[in-house]
């Protein structure tokens, strides 16, 4: 029996330390790369504990989880003695909370429950699931990613919570009651189930966040497409009424020139243009998918009056999808229009540049009379619709964690603009 409980708690374990370091950084190797590693450690920790030395495997667990961190993940040497520590202590904690609460239920000794093993079974899965339970909370709300804090559910710790009472409630029952040894059995093959049904649902959990996220995604790049179509069938009509007008127009210029009134020919050649919309075809990248988000948001701020400055340098943007790149780009441009838009000075400027070759750098600044909400590291969105509207952050910062980079937005209050800065890593991550 010690020795089923024992495996179980050791993989259980090295599924909390991933879901902790999952959640916290980006990994940096492989799937099956980290499966090994993890397995590795499992093997070093499951077979150190039949020393019974509890300083050796409480020295095991910091080792074998500094290396994963370090080795596994994007993440410095402060950080990752920080939480291996964080961990440790998170562990011994809940150990001794439960292991008192156990003892003060059954009016026994705090270590009496290592003479029944099925006692011991329930204590150790209440201490994991408490463990998993405070992992949990404090990786999602303490991440730096906003995505992965606000994806995070207060539901799924119901699962782990049900573990702890079915746990206090059978070991209470073994305690008061002769019960035959297959309701002992039952007892433990239940508990080891609602054990592991939380690794279960937390990666079901995942798979939904996952998937919500690339379905809005694919919504926002289906939208683009659909406005780039709609875009060429406007320049098209326009193309039409022009060729369709033409002759009046030159009879109207010839008349000027022969009037010799230079300025009224240039003046009705210019709304010419402007009439038929002729300027808005300007190439601003090489990128077909770019230019017609840049070339919407150009049209939206001259009707409002609002100066943008567009510089996309020669960038190369075949390392990141295009249901990304347009979820990435029209985010950050619909926040500076809308902010730009309600300010007194109305402008806009944005940047796209490589940075040390191996980077590229969206850098977009904006009018904005008024700080953004926040709630601890967030922006709060200002719309009055709260529940539609606040995803577009979470897309940005999930892009920027997938390619190895991060987004940063500050509020200068000097000069009433907001900052909007997203760097990526251009390599091949699909």
């Amino acid at each position: 029996m010690n020795t089923v409980c024992y495996l179980a708690i050791y993989i259980f374990e090295q599924f909390i330390s991933y879901m902790y370091f999952n959640n916290k950084y980006k990994s940096n190797k492989k799937p099956y790369i980290l499966i090994m590693c993890f397995f590795a450690s499992f093997l070093i920790q499951f077979s150190l504990n039949f020393l019974a030395v509890p300083m050796l495997n409480l020295l095991s667990f910091f080792v074998c989880n500094f290396i994963i961190s370090k080795v596994c993940f994007d993440v410095n040497i402060k950080s990752t003695v920080f939480s291996v520590v964080l961990l440790a202590g998170l562990m011994l904690t809940t150990e001794l909370l439960v292991m008192f609460s156990f003892s003060a239920l059954s009016d026994n000794g705090i270590l009496n429950y290592t003479d029944n093993p099925y006692s011991m079974l329930f204590q150790t899965i209440a201490t994991k699931s408490f463990y998993f339970f405070a992992v949990y909370f404090l990786s999602r709300y303490s991440s730096k990613d906003r995505f992965v804090k606000k994806s995070g559910d207060f539901s799924l710790l119901f699962l782990p919570m049900v573990s702890i009472a079915t746990s206090v409630i059978f070991n209470q029952l073994i305690q008061t009651l002769e019960l035959d040894n297959s309701v002992y059995i039952s007892f433990a093959a239940i508990s080891f189930v609602l054990l592991f049904s939380n690794v279960l649902v937390f990666i079901i959990h995942e798979k939904v966040v996952s998937a919500l996220l690339q379905y809005q995604l694919e919504l926002q790049k289906g939208e683009i497409n659909r406005r780039y179509y709609n875009e060429l069938e406007r320049q098209q009509e326009n193309s039409n009424i022009l060729i369709h007008d033409i002759k009046k127009h030159l009879t109207v210029i010839k008349k000027l020139a022969q009037d010799d009134e230079c300025y009224s020919v240039e003046k009705y050649i210019n709304s010419v243009y402007e009439d038929n919309g002729i300027q808005e075809l300007k190439q601003y990248s090489s990128n077909k998918l770019i230019n017609v988000i840049v070339s919407r948001y150009v049209d939206l701020c001259r009707r409002e009056n609002i100066d943008i400055t567009v510089d996309i340098r020669n960038v190369d943007f075949s390392f990141i999808s295009e249901s990304e790149l347009t979820a990435l780009f029209d985010n950050l441009l619909e926040n500076a229009y809308e902010a730009a838009k309600s300010s007194e000075h109305h402008y806009i400027n944005v940047s796209v540049d490589k940075k040390n070759e191996q980077y590229i750098i969206f850098y977009i600044v904006n009018s904005c009379d008024v700080s953004p909400n926040i709630n601890g590291k967030s922006f709060i969105t200002s719309k009055k619709d709260k529940s539609y509207h606040g995803f577009g952050l979470k897309s940005i910062n999930k892009i920027a964690k997938k390619y190895q980079g991060n987004a940063e937005f500050r509020y200068d209050e000097m000069s009433k603009s907001f900052i909007s800065s997203v760097l990526l890593k251009a390599t091949d991550n699909n």
